[in-house]
């Protein structure tokens, strides 16, 4: 299993995006960039479901916590 490294530098932040859609797809940078700004846990990221939005608000319970989070 490859080693992963939390990203401590800010730049990086808009670096990250901009590889992954050179090198991968835009929709990985863009499931980058919305994992960055919601702030959940990869668990909670990968069990979103289409059927968890409403409207314009995401809500999902929190794997972790089992808090429900609303995202506008």
């Amino acid at each position: 299993m490859k080693e992963v490294h939390a990203v401590i530098d800010a730049s990086m932040l808009a670096v990250i995006p901009t590889l992954l859609s050179k090198n991968h797809s835009s929709q990985l940078s863009d499931v980058w960039s919305f994992g960055v700004n919601v702030a959940l846990r990869i668990s909670d990221l990968l069990s979103i479901k289409m059927s968890a939005i409403q409207g314009d608000r995401l809500s999902l319970t929190e794997a972790k916590t089992g808090k429900v989070a609303h995202i506008l």
